[in-house]
Formats: structure tokens, C-alpha cells, sequence
């Protein structure tokens, strides 16, 4: 039985906008990644999925991924992702099997029409990995953000009203040490909720997906900077991520 630990707040929630910029990638987004210690990848998505670190983890996409205005306004510097026939798939190299402290981050434009689970990015959850991305609700105005690591079959969730169709993009980071067992999570910056239980997380063979779980939980809506560290970033440190440009 695989287990895991859920983190859940809420996000905004959005309707697509920008899709008529999907036309072609652009240049003028950022090349370079944040100088954080401990990055093992980044990907800005400014008309490629290559990752911006020196460690090469470069994906490749399915065709009906395409790219739109990112959360700066930089035209096609994002990429929108509609549902599972939609993924992003960086190869299985172990560097994503955080068996350790890690940390995940990125900024999310969702666009969800189901109550079940939308995934953003994922390692294998079901197979005791981690996992991280939103969910439906039945009340409309309310989208929570889930991270799974792992674990047993435990959940917190914070919950705030948020109205749909506002176009919202929304940063978020999760991190979890093994040592202490402690996950926390931000949004847009500022440290939201943290909590600790006793979880085994485990490598998995399968390959890094964005867009889709290996479930098939799939998301709707934009991505952008999906960044990767494998040690737990500091408040101070997420927070300048929250502001790189």
C-alpha cells in the first residue's frame, strides 16, 4: 500500500489566458538560473524545456504543448499544459530520487474543472516517491495545493476562498527533511504551513513527468520555472526564488 504525506493550501484559480501567444518560443525570457546552492534543475521554459543548470536534465514534450505569456508578461516564455495527453518527461538519472531533504518549486497558472488530483510534477508517488500539484474542490472558490512524499496516508490542508476566472499566476515551494520528518510549504514567497510525521520515502526508476502523474492525474493550465534543489531551502531563499525574474 503506497503511503504519503499531503501538504494541501489553497491557490488561485484562473481561467486560460494568453493562449493565442502560443504561436512560437521566445528569447527574452531568463536563461540563467537563481544562484541557490543545491539546484539540480531549472527550467524556465522561455521557448524550450531545457534545464538551465549545469547538470543537463533536459525534457521533451508532447505536441500539444504549447507556449504562452509567462508570469512576468514575457510573450511564450511558459508552457501550457492541457490535461494528460500533455506531458513534459525528463529521463529517470536518479538525480530527481530524493531519498534525502529536497525542495520543489514553481510557478502555476491552473485552469481545473475536476475534483481529483492535478498533478504539476511528479517522481513516482505511487510508488512511495513525491509528488506535488492541485486539486478540484467542491466548493468552486477553493483550489488546494497538494505534496505527497512518501509516507502514510496523512493530510493538512489550509484553506482560503479564492475566486475562479481571475487569471492569477501563483507561486509555490514545498520541501521535506528526512531528518526531522518536517514539511513545509509557500506561497508567492511567504511560508504558509508546516508539519511533521514519520514518513519512508523511497527512489523510484520512473522518470520525472510535469503536467501529469504517473497515475494519470493530469493538470490544466500554464507552468512556469519549475525548479529542483535537493537540500531544504530557507525562508529567505524562497523567497528570493519567489523573486527571481
Amino acid at each position: 500500500m503506497r503511503k504519503l504525506i499531503v501538504v494541501a493550501i489553497v491557490a488561485s484559480v484562473f481561467i486560460v489566458m494568453g493562449c493565442s501567444d502560443s504561436s512560437g518560443p521566445s528569447d527574452t525570457d531568463v536563461t540563467e538560473p537563481p544562484d541557490i546552492p543545491g539546484l539540480v534543475a531549472f527550467y524556465h521554459f522561455g521557448g524550450n524545456l531545457e534545464d538551465a543548470s549545469e547538470n543537463g536534465h533536459n525534457g521533451t514534450g508532447t505536441a500539444g504543448i504549447s507556449y504562452v505569456i509567462d508570469h512576468n508578461g514575457v510573450p511564450s516564455s511558459a508552457v501550457y499544459i492541457r490535461g494528460r495527453n500533455d506531458t513534459i518527461t525528463i529521463a529517470n538519472r536518479g538525480a530527481f530520487d530524493f531519498v534525502g531533504a529536497f525542495t520543489v518549486a514553481s510557478w502555476i497558472r491552473a485552469d481545473l474543472e475536476t475534483f481529483g488530483y492535478c498533478c504539476v510534477i511528479d517522481k513516482g508517488y505511487d510508488d512511495g516517491a513525491w509528488s506535488v500539484g492541485t486539486s478540484g474542490s467542491a466548493v468552486p472558490t477553493i483550489q488546494p495545493l497538494r505534496f505527497y512524499v512518501g509516507g502514510s496516508n496523512y493530510a493538512f490542508s489550509v484553506d482560503d476562498a479564492v475566486p475562479f476566472g481571475q487569471g492569477i499566476w501563483m507561486h509555490f515551494a514545498c520541501s521535506f527533511n528526512d531528518t526531522t520528518n518536517v514539511a513545509r510549504l509557500y506561497v508567492n514567497g511567504a511560508f504558509a504551513r508546516a508539519d511533521t510525521h514519520d514518513v519512508d520515502i523511497v527512489a523510484s526508476g520512473k522518470d520525472l513527468w510535469i503536467g501529469t502523474s504517473h497515475w494519470g492525474d493530469a493538470f490544466d493550465g500554464a507552468v512556469d520555472q519549475v525548479a529542483l534543489f535537493g537540500r531544504v531551502l530557507s525562508d529567505a531563499e524562497v523567497l528570493e526564488l519567489y523573486d527571481f525574474e
